[in-house]
């Protein structure tokens, strides 16, 4: 994509382009899988909330992490609310210096650093531009992380790219000599970094989605087969009761062996008109749904029980010694 435009007030050509060949040499970018979730997250709620579920609407947020030397890791992100002003899209930096603030609060010395932004899309966009302009004060060399929420079918690597934001001066026309700056967003190669606490994390979101996928839990494959049996039982209840009303009308022959069995079978039917033969059936219907509950509340403990677990060992093994340190600086 090669698009230009003139600046207001200046001779310098704004161009937006996603070349492969520069960039990814100059950074080692390392991106946790929180930030992916905190993203896909933000989408979705942005989407639901939004009145016409528009699938692309675009969300902005904050990057975190730790930067040193050329190693940069994106630990964590957070929302930032903007608005659109003559079609460009303006940020709340009050908003932004405020979280982060708080983000230095909370998050560990030298890993609350303002790494860039992230929207969503298909890829960088002359808006985008806009958008650096506006952070570049924060960070003057900030990266830019484009989720695309709608992937194509059958792609099977990771819909993100990330961005770091080059200056050249180039010529727009060979016949003149003078130079223009142009900026252009250049791809950046990363890896996945992962923790003990995220992995858990993951593990539990996948597990959750496989299940749901492959049709929940136990319960509900219990009562598929009996919705099965019912309606098979039914089936062939109403053919029963087809044949009787034609042997009736003397459309079929009258066939003795066929009606005694169905006689012994009328006989095996309880007498569901009675008083008692609705209490008992409401008192076991009861009794299996209290059955139920009980159950699915004593998983959902378990459950509670060894996720709190897991991540009480994780934070006695990573997470001690963080802790000390913010509480004390927040107490300074």
């Amino acid at each position: 994509m090669d698009t230009s435009d003139e600046n207001e007030g200046s001779s310098s050509v704004v161009r937006v382009m996603t070349d492969p060949i520069h960039g990814g040499d100059t950074l080692d970018v390392f991106l946790h899988p929180l930030v992916m979730m905190n993203i896909a997250d933000q989408f979705t709620r942005m989407r639901i909330l939004s009145s016409s579920h528009d699938s692309l609407i675009r969300v902005y947020g904050a990057l975190v992490g730790v930067k040193v030397g050329r190693r940069v890791e994106i630990a964590n992100s957070y929302e930032v609310v903007e608005t659109q002003v003559g079609g460009k899209t303006v940020l709340d930096i009050d908003y932004l210096n405020t979280k982060r603030s708080e983000v230095a609060k909370v998050f560990p010395p030298n890993w609350d650093t303002f790494i860039g932004w992230y929207t969503t899309g298909e890829e960088a966009s002359e808006d985008d531009l806009e958008v650096y302009r506006q952070v570049a004060h924060i960070n003057e060399n900030p990266l830019f992380l484009v989720l695309n929420p709608n992937p194509p079918a059958g792609m099977r690597e990771l819909p993100l790219s990330i961005y770091e934001v080059e200056t050249h001066l180039i010529s727009s026309d060979p016949s003149n000599a003078n130079l223009l700056p142009t900026h252009f967003f250049a791809p950046i190669t990363f890896r996945l970094e992962t923790e003990d606490s995220e992995r858990i994390a993951v593990e539990h979101v996948a597990s959750s989605s496989m299940a749901d996928e492959e049709g929940g839990s136990k319960a509900t494959e219990h009562l598929e087969a009996m919705r099965s049996a019912i309606r098979m039982l039914h089936s062939r209840v109403s053919r029963l009761q087809q044949y009787l009303s034609a042997v009736e009308k003397g459309e079929l022959p009258r066939d003795e062996g066929i009606l005694r069995q169905v006689h012994s079978l009328c006989n095996q039917l309880p007498a569901i008109d009675t008083e008692d033969f609705r209490t008992n059936l409401l008192t076991e219907y009861n009794d299996t749904l209290l059955v139920t509950y009980l159950a699915a509340i004593t998983k959902g403990t378990s459950q509670i029980d060894s996720l709190a677990t897991k991540f009480s060992v994780t934070q006695d093994r990573s997470g001690g010694s963080t802790a000390s340190s913010g509480s004390s600086r927040h107490f300074e």
